[in-house]
């Protein structure tokens, strides 16, 4: 599909999520949330669509099996030279269904928690840490697909690139 043909698709996804998001008063009546969602998920597609479209860097989600808190996940991460571990606070009742629920976890309570280690085999390199909620909007990938609180690859990776190119001085 042609970019301004996905560029008028991508309007028209954003008044639809606007008009989602103004339905979202005071008083709900039933289904707006899910209306919200659902626009969401269609300027999200469009989005990526797009920046593929274009040969732009963008997130898609993974198929993860399990979702981390929101609020306080505190990950950790464990690396070496060929892997890769992330450990994690799992959002507990998760079965897959969109939206999420938010758990403050306190590090110091003795309550029993479910945590998730996933690992990544001959991974390179690792970035852990921002953007938070206040900031989302200006990470280089908002508007290219990317949604907090998921699990993503990002395709076309400038970043990546970047790493290619000084291991590409190497003799072998």
């Amino acid at each position: 599909m042609s970019v301004p043909s996905i560029e008028s698709r991508l309007r028209e996804a954003r008044e639809r999520l606007q008009r989602a998001a103004d339905a979202l008063g005071p008083k709900l009546r039933g289904g707006e949330i899910e209306a919200w969602r659902d626009a969401m998920q269609g300027v999200l597609g469009l989005e990526r669509e797009l920046a593929a479209e274009k040969g732009e860097e963008h997130a898609v989600p993974l198929d993860f099996p399990v979702r981390w808190v929101i609020g306080a996940p505190l990950p950790h991460l464990l690396c070496d030279d060929t892997k890769i571990r992330l450990i994690f606070y799992v959002a507990e009742g998760f079965s897959g269904e969109s939206g999420a629920r938010i758990e403050i976890v306190d590090p110091r309570s003795k309550a029993p928690v479910l945590l998730a280690l996933v690992e990544f085999q001959a991974a390179a390199a690792s970035r852990l840490g921002d953007p938070n909620d206040e900031v989302f909007h200006g990470h280089p990938l908002a508007g290219r697909g990317q949604e907090p609180y998921c699990a993503q690859e990002v395709l076309n990776s400038k970043w990546a690139a970047e790493i290619q190119a000084v291991n590409s001085v190497h003799a072998r």
